[in-house]
């Protein structure tokens, strides 16, 4: 429970872990590859997380594994089969966004559970309604929006990640300074910032 992250990333070549592997620890944004397929038990319970990216290729999410965070929104990969008892057990979390063309199962009973809005895949939608798992949420098709990324001059760096992205949920983009220059910030042209 002494770890403090302001990012972890889970590095491709990692596998799996163990269970309550980061229990306790302070992180910020995880970002979690899809060559691990199982998130155990108590991995990541109340690390305050606020950003979490789920890569492709997870499947099933254990007891407590992401539960006790901070995050509002949540995007689950398509390859998401099975989240376990309190496994999203988040007092913030309202959205999820579920790639998954079929619905996982989910026990969301005996927890409060704020998740009160659940965007699917447009075909899928009928088939969320009519899940017993799902069918207090309300589901809804999922919408994108189309994001630009530009440098002020290439001779600076490149940024990379956009293109149709899904509307409201986290996303990966990367900003890489060219040879002598850093990155300092990003701006989306409102003079607010």
């Amino acid at each position: 429970g002494s770890k403090r992250f302001d990012t972890l990333v889970i590095p491709s070549t990692v596998t799996s872990f163990g269970k309550e592997v980061f229990d306790g620890s302070k992180i910020k944004v995880l970002v979690v590859p899809g060559n691990i397929q199982t998130i155990t038990k108590n991995a990541f319970y109340a690390c305050e997380i606020e950003t979490i990216i789920l890569k492709e290729g997870i499947t099933k999410i254990e007891e407590f594994g992401l539960s006790g965070n901070y995050v509002t929104s949540l995007t689950l990969p398509s390859t998401i089969t099975d989240l376990e008892y309190c496994a999203l057990d988040c007092s913030k979390l309202k959205t999820i966004v579920c790639l998954a063309t079929e619905p996982p199962t989910a026990n969301f009973t005996n927890y409060s559970t704020n998740i009160d809005t659940v965007y699917v895949p447009a075909n899928s939608v009928s088939k969320y309604k009519a899940s017993s798992d799902w069918e207090d949420k309300v589901i809804l098709p999922i919408e994108y929006c189309n994001v630009t990324l530009a440098t002020a001059d290439n001779t600076f760096g490149t940024v990379s990640g956009e293109g149709s992205l899904i509307k409201g949920a986290s996303t990966e983009i990367t900003a890489t300074p060219a040879d002598g220059y850093r990155f300092v910030k990003w701006s989306d042209e409102n003079t607010d910032n």
